[in-house]
């Protein structure tokens, strides 16, 4: 039964994967020996639980130097989970080299600021994980074969994530500032780690080819862009492109015009006008004449006519 993911992404859910411990009748393939039963696991364990294809992830990785299989990284991605490996080697008790795998599983919340940071403690908790297992299991002690199979061995699953450092050899901010662009990323790993899961590598496009997975891209080191290798890729529409379209403006209905007076019409108003401009002209004599007979009455010099 899938157990869901843990509310705070501060807070991650940890599975280890070994071999040499007789746990179960499988003890001598590599097997999930945390949690030891199938009771409750999430959505990426219940995924790696039916992963077959172990011998062909482990064997790159016996060959590669302590240091550069430190660095090995695989992050998977879904809607709501992340997760993120880390492998180290060990001496089994017969001398012989072994390895083990560290998953840490956390919530994602694609619109966190802080989840570059959060990726990159993940990186440095399985990685601080993976070192300590690999010193604890050195020679497949017997008291911690007892823990394994009385399923003591790590009693909560639950590591918070808050003290680990935001410092790693990856850039985890940018990679998965890049993720965020692109449609199809099923994980991004280093090339040893692709075949878990991962379908970007994170390195050239010589070692996403030499991968031997069904990689779809891989991210430059360079730029840290992603560049795609198939169709399983396409780019997120930006977000002015999920707007709707503009509504065209109403243009406001303006009453019509008033209708201009004709030229003939102008014409006649003209012609009445000057008549009356005449008619003015006539008045205003005739009153300048009559004024002029009033004051020479009264100042005597009014003669009358004969």
């Amino acid at each position: 039964m899938l157990n869901e993911t843990p509310h705070n992404p501060l807070d991650a859910i940890v599975s280890v994967w070994t071999k040499g411990f007789r746990i179960s009748e499988d003890s001598d393939e590599f097997q999930r020996i945390v949690p030891a039963k199938d009771d409750f696991l999430l959505t990426l364990e219940g995924e790696l639980h039916k992963f077959k294809s172990w011998p062909s992830v482990l064997e790159p990785l016996y060959g590669l130097p302590n240091h550069e299989l430190s660095n090995q990284r695989c992050m998977l991605v879904r809607s709501d989970e992340i997760g993120m490996m880390a492998a180290e080697r060990y001496e089994d008790k017969h001398g012989r080299p072994n390895l083990v795998i560290v998953l840490a599983t956390s919530r994602i919340d694609w619109r966190d600021h802080e989840l570059g940071k959060n990726i990159a403690r993940l990186s440095n908790l399985t990685g601080r994980l993976s070192t300590h297992f690999a010193a604890t299991f050195r020679r497949n002690p017997a008291e911690i074969q007892t823990q394994l199979r009385a399923s003591t061995f790590l009693t909560d699953r639950k590591f918070n994530i808050t003290e680990e450092p935001t410092g790693a050899t990856t850039d985890w901010a940018m990679v998965i500032e890049s993720v965020r662009k692109w449609k199809g990323v099923q994980g991004v790993s280093t090339a040893k780690l692709a075949t878990l899961g991962a379908n970007v590598v994170l390195g050239t496009r010589s070692e996403a080819e030499r991968a031997g997975a069904k990689i779809d891209g891989y991210i430059d080191t360079r730029n840290f862009q992603i560049i795609p290798l198939s169709s399983a890729l396409t780019p997120w529409a930006k977000p002015e492109e999920n707007l709707p379209a503009k509504s065209t403006p109403i243009e406001p209905i303006l009453p019509p015009n008033p209708p201009q007076p004709s030229y003939e019409y102008l014409v006649s108003i003209d012609k009445s006008l000057d008549e009356i401009n005449k008619s003015i002209t006539r008045i205003a004599d005739v009153v300048l004449d009559l004024s002029d007979g009033v004051l020479r009455l009264l100042s005597g010099n009014y003669r009358r006519p004969k």
